[in-house]
């Protein structure tokens, strides 16, 4: 970790510019405290939050405890974590008809969509993909939802 991260002893990191943080310096105060991961973590990395905070971070970013980034091999480090994950797309079986729903979305969201299906010529089996996915993310914990009303 870049030792100008924490400024002086006398100014704590706060949890916004932890959330503000790279992963890769998050996982090097990961690092940098070990030993230190209880009462006295927050004195020794002089910050206002808990060891606790800081890997609850790192989960919600997609890590596993261990440190690696989930869906990626451990070979992988996170400088060349940007190969992709694949996710197999098969034809739908005959029993296995759509039903239409309705879904609104911003018009980005909905733009990017409409871009991104385009050329495939099974829309549903895409579709199927990322919100199963997305569900059991959510359902596994490792998507929460906050809303802030500021």
């Amino acid at each position: 970790m870049k030792e100008d991260t924490l400024t002086s002893e006398n100014t704590k990191m706060s949890k916004d510019e932890l959330l503000k943080l790279p992963d890769s310096t998050l996982l090097q105060m990961v690092e940098k405290s070990a030993g230190h991961t209880g009462a006295d973590f927050s004195a020794y990395l002089s910050c206002d939050f808990s060891y606790s905070y800081l890997t609850g971070e790192l989960k919600r970013r997609g890590y596993l405890n261990g440190w690696h980034k989930a869906g990626w091999s451990a070979k992988a480090s996170i400088e060349d974590s940007h190969e992709p994950e694949i996710i197999t797309l098969g034809k739908k079986s005959e029993n296995e008809s759509g039903r239409r729903i309705t879904l609104t979305a911003s018009k980005d969201v909905a733009d990017a969509w409409r871009n991104l299906t385009l050329p495939l010529p099974d829309k549903q089996s895409i579709t199927d993909a990322a919100l199963k996915r997305f569900i059991d993310d959510v359902k596994a914990g490792r998507v929460k939802f906050e809303f802030r009303f500021d």
